[in-house]
């Protein structure tokens, strides 16, 4: 039994320094944006309830609120875009 636990502190542990070697703030910057994709490929496969599984979820936080504020989507009619959508299924 005191193996196991032993097993699982040293795994916690290495878990705890992988995600110190990177702390998270706003995404203020284009490169800061890229590094937090780069970040989030990495582990948006990690299991739940591990670290890395919180810092996905803080990850996909981060960038949303990024692409939020950074992005110039034009405002689109909804009827226009039914339309639009109907003429790119006559040409299939």
């Amino acid at each position: 039994m005191k193996l196991m636990q032993k097993l699982f502190d040293l795994t916690l542990n290495e878990d705890r320094k992988k995600m110190s070697s990177q702390n998270w703030f706003l995404i203020e910057t284009d490169q800061d944006y890229e590094n937090a994709i780069a970040r989030y490929s990495e582990v948006k496969n990690a299991l739940k309830g591990t670290i890395e599984h919180k810092e996905k979820l803080l990850l996909a936080h981060l960038i949303s609120e990024f692409e939020n504020q950074n992005s110039d989507l034009p405002d689109v009619d909804p009827i226009e875009t039914i339309r639009i959508r109907m003429k790119d299924f006559e040409r299939i």
